[in-house]
């Protein structure tokens, strides 16, 4: 099964969804997980105080993670 994690630096899970730029994904099999990909993706979140909805951005990023059955 694969797994999508946030990432700031590329080695550990410590990024919100909606700041990340890159998403590790792993595939987790009887308890191990392996690190099998990096996709790299337009940060959602605008830093604006309205926070507007992003939808062009939010369906690319779910486009990026698609066969990841966890984020």
């Amino acid at each position: 099964m694969l797994i999508a994690v946030a990432s700031k630096d590329g080695k550990e899970i410590n990024q919100h969804f909606g700041h990340a730029e890159r998403f590790l994904i792993y595939d987790v099999e009887n308890g191990d997980a392996k690190l099998v990909d990096e996709r790299k993706v337009e940060r959602y979140c605008s830093f604006d105080p309205e926070h507007p909805l992003r939808g062009h951005i939010l369906k690319s990023i779910a486009e990026a993670l698609s066969g990841c059955r966890a984020v």
